[in-house]
């Protein structure tokens, strides 16, 4: 069985990563409590406790296997090497799409100011009901379209490229704008 992994890391983001943070203080609160008064010497090993598991949900890792001989995928969830998911047909996905998505922010200081945009392109399968699940991200769009376009070679599905549609659309909307004398 060939099986493909596609780790997104720890992303340290959603009510997971949150909920282990929140542990993990709790942990740190009850611990320091026991220091503070003698008498309590339950809070401590439960203070240990929600410590450690905050920080194994807080770390935990998230991503995506493909079993390439089987046609199956699943997203998982990692804790300690034990992957928590759902296996799914590949067979129910139809299209692989790359979606393009930007962020900008203003950073400001004494007599300086500079604009700083961040872009991100996201690999998703897509199905029929236009259910996606998330792949792989990228922060290059030529590392984007490769994994793009072998992905779906390797697959035998079609490709998306929102990228490409929304240039053709500024371009069409720049044309049509300079017809009208507007530009």
């Amino acid at each position: 069985m060939k099986v493909e992994k596609i780790s997104h890391g720890a992303t340290f983001e959603g009510s997971l990563s949150t909920a282990g943070l929140i542990l993990g203080i709790a942990g740190i609160i009850l611990i320091i409590s026991y220091f503070n008064t003698y008498n309590s010497f339950i809070f401590t090993p439960i203070g240990i406790l929600f410590l450690l598991v905050g920080l194994i949900v807080f770390i935990s890792i998230k991503g995506v296997l493909i079993d390439i001989e089987n046609r199956k995928i699943k997203k998982y969830f990692d804790v300690f090497l034990v992957k928590f998911g759902k296996w799914q047909p590949l067979d129910h996905f139809t299209t692989v799409t790359l979606n393009y998505s930007s962020i900008s922010q203003a950073m400001h200081s004494r007599g300086n100011s500079s604009d700083i945009l961040n872009r991100l392109y996201t690999i998703t399968l897509t199905n029929d009901k236009h259910q996606e699940l998330k792949i792989k991200e990228f922060v290059a769009y030529e590392d984007a379209v490769v994994f793009l376009d072998e992905f779906a070679k390797k697959n035998n599905m079609e490709t998306k490229n929102t990228f490409e549609i929304l240039k053709e659309q500024i371009q069409e909307r720049k044309q049509s704008l300079r017809k009208q004398g507007l530009i």
